[in-house]
């Protein structure tokens, strides 16, 4: 696959500057989400931390502000208590593709959240054209060079605003079983030297369709926060 370029930048300048707003160290944030499948809907708030490349921390508050569901996502595991049925859950980061139904890693899931370009790619695999909101990468197919450890072969394409280089919309797709996830969003918000997405509109669809409206509100950046997780003895193992 060649590398082109637009308005002279090639596709693997466009990544590196894209890059940048990876570069956060750590964040804290609210965060209000619709959540929407073919039989239920559901709505809740819950507070974020990150810290990056490391940790990811949710509290879910869906009732009245009282914490119903807490969870840590770290590169290889992922942990959760239940406090409404009184259980917890510890296992291995895999069992996140099994609740979404969708193929991730961590660092997938981080450019997700924070609305910058999944790197399935080399960048020298990477294709670079335009719309009419800014740039277009695309990447996918025989001729595109994996990266290791990435769990699947998707065709992707990703739009990025050409003033500080986030993404507009995002989108993989699994030619082997169907599966696609999509992802648009509004913003971006300055942080400090980088920018976030405000809100994010998440689509999944393949054997389970899954929509997804997320806010988020009060970012902000820092060091040295905690990502308490703790279990209480009465609590049954979620095996």
């Amino acid at each position: 696959m060649q590398t082109t370029s637009v308005s002279g930048l090639s596709a693997r300048e466009v990544l590196e500057r894209s890059a940048r707003n990876s570069h956060f160290g750590e964040m804290k944030a609210k965060v209000s989400i619709n959540y929407e499948t073919d039989d239920q809907r559901q709505g809740f708030n819950a507070n974020v931390r990150m810290m990056q490349d490391s940790i990811i921390w949710v509290s879910i508050a869906p009732l009245w502000g009282i914490e119903m569901v807490r969870a840590v996502i770290t590169p290889d595991s992922l942990k959760l208590i239940d406090r409404f049925n009184k259980r917890y859950y510890l296992g291995r980061f895999d069992r996140l593709n099994q609740l979404l139904d969708v193929a991730l890693n961590f660092a997938m899931l981080q450019s997700l959240i924070t609305g910058n370009n999944v790197n399935l790619y080399a960048p020298e695999s990477y294709t670079l054209g335009s719309t009419q909101q800014g740039y277009l990468l695309e990447a996918g197919g025989k001729g595109g060079r994996w990266r290791a450890k990435m769990p699947l072969r998707v065709e992707q394409q990703t739009q990025l605003e050409p003033q500080h280089f986030t993404v507009d919309r995002a989108m993989l797709y699994d030619t082997a079983n169907g599966n696609r996830l999509e992802a648009v969003y509004e913003g971006p918000k300055a942080l400090g030297a980088v920018f976030f997405p405000e809100r994010m509109n998440v689509i999944i669809s393949g054997k389970q369709k899954a929509k997804a409206d997320i806010q988020w509100s009060k970012m902000s950046l820092g060091t040295g926060q905690d990502y308490p997780f703790s279990i209480p003895p009465s609590y049954e193992q979620i095996r």
